[in-house]
């Protein structure tokens, strides 16, 4: 007997690749021209995570054909550059930190704002890697859907709402 759109807890998955092609644009990773060849298996981390394509390939993709065809490691890419630091270490905490920022401007560390109880969201703080395609977040439906409507609006952050008005009886 839960409300699930706004108790279930849940990732995002890959709706969260959008919001990482904002972090590398934002953040320098990549541009408009960036191609990353996917090779099936990310080998930067241990253990290596995968494309979901494996053992295919997307080839060498772009940012927009990475989102298209929901390539897991062109957004993995995304999240271990974010984590080199200047002698090019991979410091975890570093990537996990710009993607948290991002995931704040599009609402996501905030209830949605449906007047009912909802679960509190829930960033992820561990593996830049596998967060970079949706993993280890903790969200409601409702928090989820305002990320999106978010994007869908050029980045404009609405609060959603049950109530359309009140009436004097």
């Amino acid at each position: 007997l839960i409300n699930r759109p706004t108790q279930q807890r849940t990732t995002t998955g890959s709706t969260f690749k959008p919001l990482m092609s904002f972090v590398g644009f934002g953040e320098g990773v990549i541009n408009t021209s960036t191609r990353i060849r996917d090779a099936g298996i990310f080998e930067e981390i241990e253990p290596s995570p995968k494309c979901w394509k494996y053992p295919g390939s997307h080839g060498s993709i772009n940012v927009t054909d990475a989102i298209r065809h929901s390539c897991n490691y062109f957004f993995y890419k995304i999240g271990y550059t974010l984590s080199l630091d200047a002698k090019g270490n991979y410091i975890d905490a570093q990537g996990l930190s710009a993607i948290q920022k991002y995931a704040e401007m599009f609402g996501l560390s905030e209830y949605s704002g449906v007047e009912i109880f909802e679960s509190k969201p829930l960033i992820s703080n561990k593996d830049a890697v596998r967060t970079s395609i949706g993993y280890y977040h903790d969200f409601a439906p409702v928090q989820i859907s305002k990320y999106i409507t978010t994007v869908a609006n050029s980045g404009v952050c609405y609060d959603l709402t049950l109530i359309d008005r009140i009436l004097d009886k």
